[in-house]
């Protein structure tokens, strides 16, 4: 892939995750469910597993940003030790 389609689906899985926030909430599945739609790996499982990490964990706005840790379930469901 080159660098302008890696900028072109970058721009794009930006888009999509800024509009699931916006629309539903829960950033570590919206950070998934972006990943799962523009370059795969990502199963359903997977996002409905996320949904208590949302908030920092439980909605208590302390702890790890959820956008932060979606990426990293992201990144582990292709790069994650089996």
């Amino acid at each position: 892939m080159d660098s302008d389609a890696k900028k072109a689906l970058g721009e794009q899985a930006y888009e999509k995750a800024v509009k699931y926030e916006l629309d539903y909430g829960c950033c570590p599945q919206c950070v998934l469910a972006t990943v799962q739609e523009t370059v795969g790996g990502v199963d359903d499982q997977t996002i409905k597993a996320s949904h208590g990490l949302s908030g920092g964990g439980a909605l208590l706005g302390e702890g790890v940003c959820g956008a932060l840790t979606g990426g990293l379930m992201a990144l582990s469901t292709k790069y994650g030790r089996d």
